[in-house]
């Protein structure tokens, strides 16, 4: 059994991303997000005090899967977004970091 305590999740056109705190001040999220274009690269930018852009390979059934850590230097706490930057889907969410 696993528990998922308050996940964050947004969709659009089809596709999804949600993150899921792993630590328990969200230091680490799990994103995760299903309805990409299978064994393709999903763009996404994560942004907090910095904007960063990524890509993750989606696997043969669309789904995407990626750790994501707050580099804020000095900063102990803020508000992670993250946002799919693909052509067809662009599915965005947010979430505060650094506080219980």
């Amino acid at each position: 059994m696993v528990i998922v305590p308050d996940p964050v999740t947004a969709k659009d056109k089809g596709c999804t991303i949600s993150a899921v705190r792993l630590t328990s001040k969200f230091e680490l999220a799990f994103v995760s997000g299903t309805g990409y274009a299978p064994n393709t690269d999903v763009h996404y930018r994560a942004s907090s005090e910095t904007t960063e852009d990524h890509v993750v390979k989606s696997d043969s059934q669309g789904r995407i899967r990626t750790g994501l850590i707050p580099h804020e230097g000095n900063k102990s706490s803020g508000t992670m977004h993250v946002k799919v930057t693909e052509a067809t889907c662009s599915p965005e969410i947010s979430y505060e970091w650094g506080k219980l």
